[in-house]
């Protein structure tokens, strides 16, 4: 934890899942206001529906990935708009699951999965 630069490093165990309510419950106990939940995480890419997720094997979570012109309006924080790549990540998906390395924000909750905005994202194989 930097306290000068107000941010906290949490790393889940094997079978852990990330909590967003316990984060921000656990920083308010600790006298100081809880902002943004940004994460890194590596997981497999799957397309289900329109949906596009991130499923993390190893905590048995998934995130449902959206772009910044899908995150909720109103928010000043804009991320550069990756609807185009996320786009062209569905298409690489269709045919298989690909490994990739998601960084962004959580942004809500949707049919109990997280919402994740991508900021940025690298395709780590392709396993086609």
């Amino acid at each position: 934890m930097r306290l000068e630069q107000q941010d906290a490093k949490i790393t889940l165990k094997p079978g852990e899942q990330l909590d967003p309510e316990a984060i921000r419950n656990a920083v308010k106990k600790a006298d100081f206001k809880p902002q943004e939940i940004r994460i890194k995480a590596v997981g497999e890419l799957s397309v289900k529906g329109k949906s596009l997720l991130l499923e993390i094997p190893e905590t048995g979570q998934a995130f449902l990935l959206i772009s910044p012109a899908e995150a909720e309006k109103g928010d000043e924080k804009k991320a550069p708009d990756t609807t185009d790549s996320l786009t062209e990540l569905r298409k690489m998906v269709k045919n298989g699951q690909i490994k990739a390395n998601v960084s962004g924000e959580i942004v809500a909750e949707k049919d109990a999965l997280l919402q994740l905005r991508v900021e940025k994202y690298e395709v780590i194989q392709n396993e086609h």
